[in-house]
């Protein structure tokens, strides 16, 4: 169950913003392949709920799509998640981007956040601030 992760989240970090997430299948994050129960710190509050990437406008996706490999395997996935590229590693990066948006305050609800999530890829500049990551974090 979420919630006592959230109000350990509240007591011991002071954080003002969270979501703690059981996803389907068992996944630690919000899942494609199902319903995800969550709770979300906000306001001073925790409140509980539900959210099938259905009622998102999501492809159903099974379990077994969303593994990856080795390095090469997993550099692949992502150059066709940024790329544009439909799937089941696409849908599980907009589900949880948009989470991350929602729970930032990017977003008025789960639809508006997904919009988002999906308007970063589609523009590139999800890929750009990768880059700039990845270019940030190789410096001597």
């Amino acid at each position: 169950a979420p919630q006592p992760y959230a109000r350990v989240v509240v007591d011991t970090l002071g954080t003002l913003s969270a979501m703690v997430v059981h996803g389907a299948d068992g996944l630690d994050e919000f899942s494609p392949t199902g319903p995800s129960k969550y709770a979300w710190l906000r306001n001073g509050g925790i409140t509980t709920g539900f959210l099938d990437p259905r009622d998102l406008r999501l492809l159903p996706v099974s379990l077994s799509e969303l593994s990856g490999g080795d390095p090469q395997r997993n550099g692949e996935i992502a150059t066709k998640i940024f790329s544009g590229e439909p799937g089941a590693h696409r849908e599980a990066v907009v589900l949880n981007a948009g989470a991350a948006l929602l729970a930032a305050g990017k977003g008025s609800d789960w639809d508006e956040a997904i919009g988002f999530a999906e308007e970063s890829l589609a523009s590139g500049n999800a890929r750009r601030k990768l880059e700039a990551l990845c270019a940030f974090t190789n410096r001597g």
